[in-house]
């Protein structure tokens, strides 16, 4: 997106936090919101943005049940080239927790 390319990582963590919090009041919304945060997820950035991207599908995979299995396959795909050890190893526990419990693991 356009917009978030041009401002600091300081302000893509808000973004990212409302879009959280307007998923989590508005669930039947998540597939629009997932695409969004999921597209973010790959553009540059800190740290600092990636965790929240991250802790925001972590709360969406808790809180919403149909966004689970779309929400850990993005998940799976930030880790191939993830370049914070930190939220790799956060990602891969998520995963071994929440995999088996998939109807089709992969």
């Amino acid at each position: 997106t356009g917009f978030m390319s041009e401002i600091s990582d300081e302000f893509k963590v808000i973004v990212v936090d409302a879009i959280r919090s307007l998923c989590l009041k508005f669930p039947s919304k998540h597939i629009s919101m997932l695409a969004f945060l999921s597209g973010v997820l790959r553009d540059e950035g800190g740290y600092e943005f990636k965790r929240a991207v991250v802790e925001a599908m972590f709360d969406m995979i808790k809180y919403i049940a149909d966004c689970k299995e779309q929400a850990l396959s993005h998940l799976c795909e930030f880790i191939e080239d993830c370049e914070f050890t930190k939220l790799s190893v956060r990602i891969l526990h998520l995963l071994g927790v929440e995999g088996p419990k998939a109807p089709q693991p992969t």
